[in-house]
């Protein structure tokens, strides 16, 4: 029998090694479980009043981190649904003829020998017209321009069949899509213009759908075929120029892929507008969130007041360490079902976050409870 020998070198070396393995395994994950602790709570927290509660004494740093994670876990919905929106979607089945306007529209320009085109002035993008025969400000065409005492524009008409009240029925041309020409007002008094369509009495020519073309931006206002006020768009769209290469636009928009390229217009224009509504939009809701989660700190301190309340000892910050912890399950839950019913996202983390705060409070801030 061979016996092997070991150099006391070598025995030194390896138990060295094994101790120093255990040593760095041992702390390495007394430290990963020192880290999960917060996770381990936040967990406990969806569902355990308990846990909640008892976190009252935890650090308020922690509640409020988990406060702001579940308001931005509230707005995901609303940030989707409203980051989704195309400018172009206008444009459906409820344009009611504009579509088919500003196709027409663009024909009508290039025959015409109107250009626009978007041009950089001192740093802004702008928009600049291009008409050398004056045929836009000529009145002597009926069948393109009105102009009415207010403001002349230029007009697209079909013909619409229109049901009498003894049941019969006729053909009559309807407008169907205004386009106003406003590139010497400036952004005040553009939004004035707006208003002033918006606000105008209905005539006999009726309600139709209208584009506003100013210097540095555009709108656009759809009406729905049974529209019955100025002031009641199906849809609307502010637009800038702020995105737009140099170059004729509208004007040129002409052929079989007309209604595309205008389309892809309002896209690229509705987007410095679509980020301004996001940011205020969300800024609104989230705010709302915020005073609704104020209201039931307010609740819950008040719910335990009184003398012989076993519960008195509740300190206000603690109510809202309590608030912000039990406020994350209820943003789940409302980011899931605003997902799938996105309609009432805005409103779900409200109700959510009052029934998780009601049934903590009737389950584990009900003296009578406790007392049995």
């Amino acid at each position: 029998m061979i016996e092997k020998f070991y150099s006391f070198e070598f025995i030194v070396n390896f138990y060295f090694i094994e101790i120093k393995y255990y040593i760095l395994y041992n702390y390495s994950l007394k430290r990963v479980m020192f880290a999960m602790k917060p996770f381990r709570y936040v967990l406990k927290s969806l569902f355990n009043n308990s846990v909640i509660i008892e976190g009252r004494k935890r650090k308020w740093i922690e509640s409020f981190i988990i406060f702001i994670i579940a308001m931005i876990v509230a707005l995901i919905p609303s940030i989707v649904t409203i980051a989704s929106v195309k400018g172009s979607s206008i444009l459906s089945s409820n344009a009611n003829g504009a579509d088919e306007g500003l196709v027409y529209f663009s024909e009508t320009m290039k025959e015409k020998n109107i250009k626009f085109e978007i041009k950089e002035e001192d740093g802004t993008k702008i928009i600049t017209m291009n008409d050398p025969d004056n045929n836009w400000a000529n009145s002597n065409d009926p069948e393109h321009f009105y102009a009415p005492d207010s403001y002349q524009y230029f007009f697209y008409e079909r013909s619409d069949r229109i049901i009498e009240e003894d049941g019969t029925y006729s053909d009559k041309l309807v407008q169907r899509l205004r386009v106003y020409l406003a590139l010497d007002l400036n952004s005040d008094d553009f939004n004035k213009k707006v208003s002033e369509i918006q606000a105008q009495e209905i005539t006999a020519i009726g309600i139709s759908s209208f584009l506003i073309i100013g210097k540095t931006e555009c709108f656009l206002c759809v009406y729905s075929k049974n529209a019955e006020s100025w002031s009641s768009p199906f849809a609307t769209r502010y637009m800038k120029y702020d995105r737009f290469k140099n170059g004729e636009v509208m004007s040129s928009y002409t052929g079989e892929h007309s209604l595309s390229n205008w389309k892809e217009f309002i896209d690229v224009g509705y987007k410095s507008t679509k980020i301004v509504t996001l940011f205020t939009q969300v800024g609104i809701y989230a705010a709302i969130n915020v005073i609704i989660s104020l209201f039931m700190v307010l609740m819950i301190f008040i719910i335990t007041r009184g003398k012989h309340n076993p519960y008195r000892d509740y300190k206000f910050v603690e109510a809202m360490k309590i608030v912000g912890v039990a406020s994350l399950s209820p943003a789940i839950l409302s980011a899931l079902i605003g997902f799938i019913f996105p309609s009432f996202s805005t409103m779900l983390f409200m109700v959510m976050l009052g029934i998780r705060i009601m049934w903590l409070t009737s389950r584990n801030l009900n003296p009578s409870i406790q007392q049995q």
